[in-house]
Order: structure tokens, then C-alpha cells, then sequence
């Protein structure tokens, strides 16, 4: 055993020494099968890296070197054999006796005859198709009867499967919810998921195609569209309804008849083809305007009259119960119509075309699509009736709480309509003194004068609110509207009054700023811990992480810190807006030295002027035990990108000069090298939180502006 590895080692030295590589014959390694039957058969083929391998074991177990040998410790060498050594057959399926197919190499391999001096040999390789046996060719299609049946658009369609091949099944890619001129396409499929020429092959049958297109036809049809009712048929229903009045109106009382029946057209609902509805497919509403005489005068309602399910045979023939219909009709356990009073009479129908609308057609929008031929005209004949009434009453509707949303834009409220509604509205607004919602409604029906009076009130109003009922006052009106001057001193105002009422150890909401990690929505308000307050400031420590970053390059000195200039230029900037940046205090940022006298005495340099900066340690002791602030939550209380935040306090410290102190997750103390964003020894980022001050104000408007200009008179506070 030693002779021969001595034997094969002198070899490998031998090659070395002469400079002459190692030959693999690689189509010596190559297998190409040819399966199946004449006329279908199928080639493949393999590579043996394995024996690849195992035959020049010792030329690859030597190693490689560089890049080289991390990807073959990772990979292996079997691996890398596979990625670098391939080919592609010319032709793999469809096969004949006496085709010919080709095998070329596709070969990649430099870097391994490189690392292990070897050298691939390979030719492409032609072979004859051979001994394919002959199978008999069969018609499945033809032993399988496929039928479509109910009622389009939710024909069905069934399967009846007499495969002389056993093992098969056939299955179709839709076999519901069908429509006449719907293509089918039906598949064979292995019965037990066995791919479909083994079960022919394995019966010596070939199949002669395994997918067909079927054309679904011959089914009744719900009608769709209008155009496909005839004339003839809509006379009949026309007479149907025209008796069912008749009869009506001779109940009537002696003085009240009726002028005229004027038919306006009809409405055709269809289910929606992704909607499974309960009721009828379709239904058809044909609409009327009855004008009525009585001795209070004349006037005009709405009737109709309709009919579901209506069918279109395959012969083109329509298939409707005309003895099955509805109308308006009161009373008894179900109601299928409205009933309204006029004056001292009392009707059953619509009082307007809009009410039979919404009741019969707009109702249904969910699960039906329709189709109307009924005339812009003859709705705009119908819209003027009740212009005038209409409009007061949408003018209630919206003082009642009904905003112009859609609610108020159904096609019988006018453009015309809406704007004398809001009108009103806007007036009685101003009169009671809403000049808000006044200045709304004035604003939208372009009555800029009376929005401009509105404006100047609401900010005459808000100087003597409290400061979140003026902030609230003013945030209708548009930016092009407002008094810039009078707006920032309501708005700065807000902004110191809204922790007025804060306590010590509450958690507030102020600014914005990214903390999920998902540039994809906004950025998330920032939570802060009340940790001071007086009269007039409250001191704030953000409770979560805001960042993660080095404290210095260099210094440790918390005036030249990257930390500083962060918070104080990007962060003030990034996390507030205008008006917040306003109420922001500066503070006198103290410089302390470490108080543990283990850690290294570093320069802590000189006050400075911040309106955002880092606790030290001696605010972190003082602040800890603040309602809300734990040790726990003072350390590490957010996540930034899945990791635990240590958290970095402005004293220098350290085993070593050019380290800063912080705050471990468990809250005790220790220090970290400024110069990076981990800890020492570990992979934990250090993370920073802000401490801002506040300016607070009284609770009103008034108490903290020193004048507030309206209509151009002073209004001292």
C-alpha cells in the first residue's frame, strides 16, 4: 500500500516537474439512454462525476489554493464538477428509429484544470435512434364524450370517460360557470399521477394527442343586453302593465284620475359572472310616469313593472313567464313598492324617478351590472318637478350631518341642485356662527368673498379658544386662505400647549421619524418619556432607539461627536417640521467626566448650546427610576433592524483612551470604542436616544399670543 502511494506520488511529481497535465477523457464518463416507443421515444442523458472523481481521488484530494479552495471547501469537488462540466442533446423527445441525435459538451472548467493540473478531453458525440419498439397509435378523444349542460353564464360541463388504456383520466381547466362561445380545454392526466405516455407506453399504446379544445355551445342563455328583448315582447308586458293600472285607478276616489301613462324606457339588471348572487340571473324593469289629476291639481309618479329570469333559447327564441311578473304594491306581510301621500292622497309608486332608481337598480349595484335606454332627456324632464323643493331638503340633509359626499351625489342631485343646497347650508352655518363649516360650503360652490369673511371670523374666533380647539378651527381652512403670521402663532401655540397636562413619567407623542425599517409606508410618530417638566418646559427622552452609529471618529468629547452633530442637524431637521422646530428649547448641555473612577479620566471638553443631546450618567441615574423608565426600557427599549440597542452616554470612558460610555442592555454601565457602532466583543450595535426640551404655554390662544391681527383691528390679548 505505501509503494503504490509513493508510486502515484512520484507520478504527480513527475507531471509537475514536466509541466504536463493530467488527461480526463470526459465521454468516457457519458451515458445517452434512449427510451420509449417508435415515433415518441424519449433520449436522456448523465454524467458519472462520481466515478469522476473516485478515478483521479488523489489528483483532487491534494487541495487548491486562494479562492479557489474556500469554494471547494464549501461545495466539494463533485459539485463544482457539475456546475463546470454539462452538454445539451439536440433532440430529446418526438423520436423515430433512425433519427439522429447530437450531444455537445458545454464545458466551464478552467479554474479547476488550473487549481488541480488536469486537463478535459471531450468530443461531441452523434448517435442513431435504435431499438425503439412499435406502439399502436389511439384516439383518446374519441373515447370520451363531453356534454354541456344548464344554463349559460353557469353552464357546467360533463365528462364521460371509456379509455380502452386503463390508468387515464381526463380533466378539464374550467368545468363551471360556462357561457356559450367559452373554449374548454380537457387534458389526460395519469389517474394516480402518473406522467400520461408511461401509461399508454406501459400498455404499448400511443396516444395521438393529449389535450383538446371544446367550444361550449347549445346552451340557454339569460339575456345580457337589452337589444335582445323584441319589440313584440315588450308590447306584451306593456299591455300587462297597462291593465294592472286600470284596474288601480278605478279604485280610486271620484276626483282623482289618471291624465296620462307615458312608458320612458326599462332598466335590465344582469348578475355580475364573478358574483354568485341568490335572486334571479337578470331582471327586467320597465318604467313609467303617471300624471295624476285631482282637485288639488296635477303632478307626476313613478310606476313599473318587472320580470326575472328571462331566457334566450339556442334557437334564438325568447323563454319569459309573462304571467309571472312584479309591481308597486303595499300592505300585507311583504311590500314590494313605496307607497308616498300628495297632498290628501296617498299613491303607491315613486314620488321621483331617482327613488325608483336607488330602490331598484342603484340597490343592487354589488351583484348586478345594468343597462338603461332611458334618455338623458327624459331625466332631465323628470329632475326639474322637484328642483326647487329638492333643494331645500338636501340643504337639511347636509345641517343635519349629511355631508356633499356621494351620499349627496346621486344622479338626481344636480350640480345645480347641490350648489344652492350648500348655499343655504353655508348661510345658516354663518348665521349660527359655525364659520368653519360656512367657510367649507362657500368654498366649495366658489363664493370666494364669503369664504375670505369666514376666514377672517375663524381667526377672530380662535383667539379665544383653547389652543387645541384654534388649532382644530384653522386646519379647515386652505393654505392659500390662511394668514401665514396668524397661523404659526395658533400653531406654535398648539404645539406648547399639547403637554400642558403631561406628567412625569407619561408617554408622549411628538415628531416623526423611520423606526420599522420599511421605507414602504411613513414614518412612525416618535414616543417620548416625560423625564422633567415646570412651568415652562418639559424635558423629553425618546423611549425607543432612534439610531444606530459611531460616537466619534476620534474624540471624545461630546462637542466634536458625530453623535451631536446628528441630532442637532439631521435629526432636528428629519424628525420635526417647521412649527415643531419652533417650540424646541436649547439646552445648556453639561460636560461631564466619567464618575467611575476605574474607567479612564478623559477630557469631557466644554458645555455647549443643543436643542437635542444624550443623557450622561448622572442623568441616567437621576432619570431611571422616572414612572415609565425602567432599567430595562433606558437601555435597550427598541429594536433597530432586529438587533437589541446598546445605548451611548456622553462621558468618556474606557479601558483605554478613545472610548465612550454606555449603557448595557441589562442597565448596568460600560463603554464601547467610539470609533465604531458595536461593543467590544460582541456584535450588539450602540444606539442613540434623544433628550429634547419643550417650551409649554397656557391652556388658550389668548394667553399666548401678544396680538392677533383681524380685519386689520389689533385684538390685544
Amino acid at each position: 500500500m505505501k509503494k503504490g502511494i509513493l508510486s502515484i506520488g512520484v507520478m504527480l511529481l513527475s507531471v509537475f516537474l514536466c509541466g504536463c497535465k493530467e488527461k480526463i477523457d470526459l465521454n468516457s464518463y457519458l451515458d445517452i439512454d434512449v427510451d420509449g416507443y417508435d415515433t415518441m421515444g424519449t433520449a436522456s442523458f448523465s454524467i458519472d462525476y462520481e466515478d469522476i472523481y473516485e478515478d483521479y481521488e488523489e489528483i483532487f484530494d491534494k487541495g487548491a489554493k486562494g479562492e479557489f479552495e474556500e469554494l471547494l471547501e464549501e461545495f466539494g469537488i463533485e459539485l463544482l464538477l457539475e456546475e463546470a462540466i454539462s452538454g445539451e442533446l439536440s433532440e430529446s423527445s418526438g423520436l423515430s428509429n433512425g433519427d439522429e441525435i447530437e450531444f455537445e459538451w458545454d464545458i466551464d472548467a478552467g479554474d479547476i484544470e488550473e487549481n488541480f493540473k488536469v486537463k478535459f478531453v471531450y468530443e461531441n458525440v452523434t448517435e442513431k435512434v435504435k431499438g425503439l419498439e412499435e406502439g399502436t397509435i389511439f384516439h383518446p378523444f374519441d373515447e370520451l364524450q363531453v356534454t354541456f349542460t344548464g344554463t349559460a353564464p353557469n353552464g357546467e360541463l360533463e365528462l364521460e370517460e371509456n379509455f380502452s388504456v386503463s390508468g387515464l383520466r381526463a380533466k378539464a381547466d374550467k368545468e363551471y360557470g360556462l357561457k356559450n362561445g367559452d373554449v374548454v380545454t380537457v387534458t389526460l392526466q395519469g389517474r394516480y399521477g402518473d406522467d400520461v405516455y408511461d401509461v399508454c407506453f406501459a400498455e404499448g399504446m400511443i396516444p395521438s394527442e393529449t389535450s383538446k379544445q371544446y367550444t361550449v355551445a347549445g346552451l340557454p342563455a339569460y339575456i345580457e343586453k337589452l337589444s335582445e328583448i323584441p319589440k313584440s315582447t315588450i308590447d306584451e308586458m306593456d299591455r300587462q302593465v297597462r291593465d294592472e293600472v286600470t284596474a288601480m285607478v278605478n279604485g280610486w276616489a271620484e276626483k282623482d284620475s289618471l291624465a296620462n301613462m307615458e312608458y320612458l324606457g326599462a332598466y335590465l339588471l344582469i348578475a355580475k359572472p364573478e358574483i354568485t348572487v341568490s335572486g334571479s340571473q337578470n331582471q327586467l324593469i320597465l318604467v313609467y310616469r303617471n300624471s295624476v289629476k285631482n282637485t288639488e291639481g296635477e303632478f307626476a309618479y313613478y310606476y313599473y313593472i318587472s320580470y326575472s329570469d328571462i331566457l334566450k333559447n339556442a334557437d334564438g327564441t325568447l323563454n319569459c313567464n309573462l304571467a309571472n311578473y312584479t309591481i308597486p304594491k303595499t300592505g300585507g306581510w311583504f311590500s314590494t313598492g313605496t307607497t308616498f301621500t300628495h297632498g290628501s292622497y296617498t299613491y303607491t309608486g315613486y314620488e321621483t324617478l331617482e327613488g325608483l332608481y336607488d330602490t331598484l337598480v342603484k340597490a343592487y349595484v354589488a351583484g348586478y351590472n345594468s343597462e338603461t335606454d332611458i334618455t338623458d332627456e327624459k331625466w332631465e324632464d323628470c329632475k326639474k318637478q322637484f328642483v326647487a323643493e329638492k333643494s331645500t331638503y338636501v340643504c337639511n340633509r347636509i345641517i343635519a350631518g349629511a355631508a356633499a359626499t356621494e351620499e349627496l351625489a346621486g344622479s338626481y342631485y344636480t350640480d345645480e341642485i347641490l350648489k344652492e343646497a350648500k348655499s343655504l347650508a353655508a348661510t345658516y352655518y354663518e348665521q349660527e356662527k359655525l364659520y368653519a363649516k360656512a367657510y367649507a360650503l362657500f368654498g366649495e360652490i366658489g363664493n370666494a368673498e364669503k369664504a375670505k369673511e369666514m376666514v377672517a371670523l375663524i381667526y377672530e374666533e380662535a383667539a379665544t379658544l383653547s389652543v387645541k380647539e384654534a388649532y382644530e378651527r384653522i386646519s379647515v381652512i386652505a393654505e392659500a386662505d390662511r394668514d401665514a403670521e396668524k397661523t404659526a402663532l395658533i400653531e406654535e401655540a398648539y404645539l406648547m400647549g399639547q403637554f400642558a397636562d403631561a406628567e412625569v413619567g407619561d408617554v408622549v407623542l411628538f415628531g416623526d421619524y423611520e423606526q420599522d425599517n420599511n421605507k414602504d409606508n411613513s414614518v412612525e410618530a416618535i414616543e417620548w418619556i416625560v423625564v422633567e417638566k415646570s412651568d415652562t418646559e418639559v424635558k423629553l427622552l425618546s423611549k425607543s432607539v432612534l439610531a444606530v452609529m459611531g460616537y466619534a471618529l476620534n474624540d471624545v468629547r461630546w462637542e466634536m461627536s458625530d453623535v451631536r452633530a446628528f441630532l442637532n442637524k439631521d435629526f432636528i431637521t428629519g424628525a420635526f417640521n417647521t412649527q415643531e422646530q419652533e417650540v424646541l428649547a436649547v439646552n445648556t448641555v453639561k460636560a461631564e467626566k466619567n464618575p467611575q473612577p476605574k474607567y479612564y479620566d478623559g477630557d469631557p471638553g466644554v458645555d455647549t448650546e443643543d436643542k437635542a443631546y444624550i443623557l450622561s450618567y448622572s442623568e441616567y441615574e437621576k432619570y431611571k427610576n422616572v414612572n415609565g423608565v425602567t432599567d430595562y426600557v433606558a437601555s435597550a427599549t427598541a429594536q433597530q433592524k432586529s438587533y437589541w440597542c446598546y445605548t451611548w452616554l456622553r462621558n468618556p470612558g474606557g479601558y483605554v483612551n478613545g472610548s465612550m460610555a454606555l449603557i448595557l442592555q441589562s442597565g448596568l454601565k460600560g463603554v464601547a470604542n467610539l470609533n465604531q457602532n458595536k461593543m467590544f466583543g460582541t456584535s450588539l450595535p450602540a444606539g442613540v436616544r434623544p433628550v429634547i426640551t419643550i417650551r409649554i404655554a397656557a391652556e388658550t390662544v389668548e394667553e399666548n399670543m401678544d396680538e392677533v391681527t383681524v380685519d386689520n383691528q389689533a385684538v390685544t390679548e
